[in-house]
């Protein structure tokens, strides 16, 4: 009687061991698309940020643009709209070169 549930006992030890192999498989994978997840969050947390820190480098270089043209029409006393003009006309054709790669 001792040796049949011997044998009993070894195979529901080896069906126990085919369960958690498969458990841990599927641990496994849960694990690794929670990673992967991971992974492509914080590369669009990445791009956004230099998306962001482009943008301003961008409104930097207009505004900058658009005071230097405030400077040098005020040498030759332009009236204020057509230094509004200017004005416009500067910041856009700057910002419109530093684009970069990030968007078309």
């Amino acid at each position: 009687m001792t040796r049949i549930n011997n044998n009993r006992s070894r195979f529901n030890s080896r069906r126990l061991s085919k369960r958690r192999k498969g458990a841990a498989l599927i641990l496994a994978l849960f694990l690794l698309s929670v990673l992967i997840s991971m992974l492509a969050l914080s590369i669009d947390i990445g791009y956004i940020a230099a998306s962001k820190s482009e943008a301003r480098r961008t409104a930097d270089a207009a505004a900058l643009a658009g005071c230097w043209q405030i400077y040098e029409s005020s040498k030759i006393n332009q009236n204020e709209t057509m230094l509004q003009t200017g004005v416009q006309s500067a910041a856009n054709s700057i910002a419109g070169l530093n684009r970069g790669h990030w968007g078309s």
